[in-house]
């Protein structure tokens, strides 16, 4: 009995495409966006954090798609006057979507606005 050429050439094609998703798999997740990491160490004039900065580097952090560390300056107070977003509610910062670890180093982030807002 003579044997199709699909008999072989499926097999074949299904075991190549699946031995390629595997590999891509074990690559892991692969962006557009460097994985540089944040550091915010010098925008603490006279004690007080740069809060636009801090903003910036979450949002930024976000959306690219690689782990992330913020670093606060030391002993720095970021008063947050204003909501945000209302995601869930009213917050103070954007909403943490990313993997992303923020090292406070001593710094305090202080809500000042009437409305009981959330950091994250």
């Amino acid at each position: 009995m003579k044997r199709s050429p699909f008999y072989v050439t499926v097999p074949c094609i299904v075991g190549v495409t699946l031995a390629l998703a595997f590999f891509a798999l074990m690559r892991g997740p692969q962006t557009a966006y460097a994985s540089g990491d944040y550091d915010l160490t010098d925008n603490c004039a006279s004690g007080v954090g740069d809060v636009p900065a801090l903003v910036t580097a979450i949002d930024e952090a976000n959306v690219s798609g690689a782990s992330q560390v913020i670093t606060l300056a030391a002993q720095c107070v970021y008063t947050l006057p204003l909501v945000n977003n209302y995601w869930y509610g009213p917050n103070a910062l954007p909403a943490i979507t990313g993997t992303m670890t923020i090292e406070g180093n001593g710094a305090r982030l202080v809500i000042t606005d009437p409305v009981r807002l959330r950091s994250f």
